[in-house]
């Protein structure tokens, strides 16, 4: 792998991902969560007040997000690594989100260029 891959393939992950993150991730949690509301609503599952519901609604949001990204990340990395460019990158932040969505978007990308492509390496 060239240094100019590699330099490539940072720029790719820091300007590429959070193109796909803000386009594709709201979309996608949208739909993770309502299908959260559709499954305790067929429970038949009451809240004790309104607050408790908020409370509910919010975690559930902060969690359907999480969990668009970490699937996005990782659909992303398959097609790079489908593609034959694994990628690198790091994060800056101590949230531990971030950094299992970046290690799922090397990793897959990685993962997926060495099964398909390991003569090149």
């Amino acid at each position: 792998m060239s240094s100019t891959q590699l330099v490539l393939s940072l720029v790719i992950v820091s300007l590429g991902w959070q193109l796909v993150a803000r386009l594709a991730g709201p979309v996608l949690a949208k739909r993770l969560y309502s299908s959260k509301v559709a499954a305790l609503q067929a429970a038949g599952t009451r809240f004790q007040n309104e607050a408790a519901q908020k409370e509910w609604a919010q975690k559930s949001a902060a969690q359907a997000m999480n969990m668009a990204l970490l699937l996005l990340a990782a659909g992303c990395g398959v097609v790079a690594g489908a593609l034959n460019f694994p990628l690198i990158g790091f994060s800056r932040s101590l949230n531990g989100w971030r950094w299992l969505r970046m290690i799922a978007l090397c990793g897959t990308s990685w993962a997926i260029a060495l099964m398909l492509h390991g003569s090149s390496y």
